[in-house]
């Protein structure tokens, strides 16, 4: 149960949607895990989002704020970025994704007064290359932490410029090896 009183609100934003996907699954997996008593955690459904994952969020406790679809209409989506963090008294907003069009939300989260705007790298490519390349100096002018889920993925958003490694955290022991399990998934499957 979460408390009425936190020290940090914090809304994240999947550039890609909510869906079952290694960004969405690695946020899970963070949420399940962290002091929900010091975190208000919330997270921005974007674009192409699953409903079942977005309720499976919701039962950790995270707020879901569905905003406009990013992709289909870029102004409205904006605005109402900017009017949500603003009501929410967001102290931060983690932006994760694969290219320097994270801009758009750290520039609004900037201009909307958020004081921490962390830029997640989370993979070595995108779709927007000339995009991406175009804006690449803004980008870097709107962060002021830059995370990536690996080296090379921090090399590719950040060139030469200061990142911190965070690897996505897994809990193996829901991998470990269970022979009764084996057998039972094996006669299943015959």
């Amino acid at each position: 149960m979460r408390g009425s009183v936190y020290l940090i609100n914090v809304l994240h934003i999947i550039s890609n949607g909510i869906k079952r996907d290694g960004i969405t699954n690695t946020f899970i997996e963070l949420i399940s895990n962290i002091d929900d008593e010091n975190f208000r955690i919330d997270i921005a459904a974007v674009h192409n989002d699953d409903i079942d994952v977005i309720r499976e969020i919701e039962e950790f406790g995270c707020k879901v704020i569905k905003l406009p679809d990013r992709q289909s209409n870029i102004l409205k989506y904006c605005l109402e970025l900017f009017t949500q963090l603003r009501k929410g008294k967001y102290q931060a907003i983690h932006v994760h994704g694969s290219s320097s069009l994270l801009f758009i939300d750290l520039f609004i989260a900037k201009c909307a007064g958020v004081k921490k705007r962390i830029a997640h790298s989370r993979n070595t490519t995108n779709h927007y290359k000339k995009l991406d390349k175009l804006i690449r100096p803004l980008f870097h002018m709107t962060y002021t932490k830059a995370l990536a889920c690996g080296k090379d993925a921090g090399e590719f958003l950040f060139g030469n410029r200061k990142f911190t490694v965070i690897y996505n955290g897994k809990d193996f022991e829901k991998f470990k090896y269970d022979q009764e399990r084996r057998l039972l998934v094996r006669s299943n499957l015959m």
